[in-house]
């Protein structure tokens, strides 16, 4: 059964639930609200990147305060248009640091692949953020691909995961991967990488997750968050 667990809001083969209007017997109540609880301001108009980069910060941080866990010990994530159920908090991975230009913000992806029981690859080494299964297999499970070259309806970002890749909107890109690191990752990257990690922990397949759970994103040469 923890293999279903994850993905809701589209129908799939690996047991997967469509949302419904909620009249299901046995079905776990969810927070329906997702508008933040704390007043973040007015969106700032990009004019000034830092600001910009502190408001998406404040929203996301907004956002998973109404985030919690259910009676199976799952948290509910809104990524795109559906609802992935995860194991892990993944704003126990998220760090503010103090920089030359003032305040930033660092996913600790190393950390959160380890708690889920992968092993993370070698960043210098790949040029991938990635992380393994198995660590004695040359392949990557699961890769973050920054600054790809994949043409995509949004850009040039995308998670990839034995090949299958998966974009991203550029401008909310808050999230440093490292101290050091000018590659940076949304929030919802980051719940969808909680959660794919998490699939691949339990035994899954790539063509398993991708095919059932996100089979509905599918564009062009890979997935798209709608």
């Amino acid at each position: 059964g923890e293999q279903n667990a994850g993905a809701t809001g589209s129908e799939s083969q690996n047991g997967t639930t469509a949302v419904d209007d909620g009249k299901n017997e046995g079905e776990v109540t969810t927070e329906p609200e997702e508008t933040p609880t704390i007043d973040i301001g007015e969106k700032p108009d990009g004019s000034d990147v830092v600001k910009l980069l502190h408001w998406y910060h404040d929203r996301d941080a907004a956002y998973i305060k109404t985030v919690e866990k259910d009676i199976d010990g799952y948290y509910h994530y809104k990524v795109g248009d559906k609802e992935l159920l995860c194991k892990t908090n993944v704003w126990d991975f998220i760090d503010a640091k103090e920089g030359l230009r003032g305040t930033y913000y660092v996913w600790r992806f190393e950390d959160m692949a380890e708690s889920i029981g992968l092993c993370p690859s070698d960043f210098a080494a790949t040029h991938h953020m990635g992380a393994r299964v198995d660590p004695n297999q040359s392949r990557l499970d699961f890769a973050l691909d920054l600054g790809s070259n994949h043409e995509t309806p949004y850009g040039k970002t995308a998670i990839t995961m034995t090949g299958m890749m998966n974009c991203y909107k550029f401008e909310e890109m808050v999230y440093c991967l490292s101290s050091d690191a000018s590659y940076q990752v949304s929030l919802e990257q980051v719940c969808y990488s909680a959660y794919e990690m998490e699939q691949l922990e339990l035994g899954r397949t790539q063509n398993e997750i991708m095919d059932n759970d996100f089979v509905d994103w599918q564009v062009l040469e890979g997935h798209a968050i709608p």
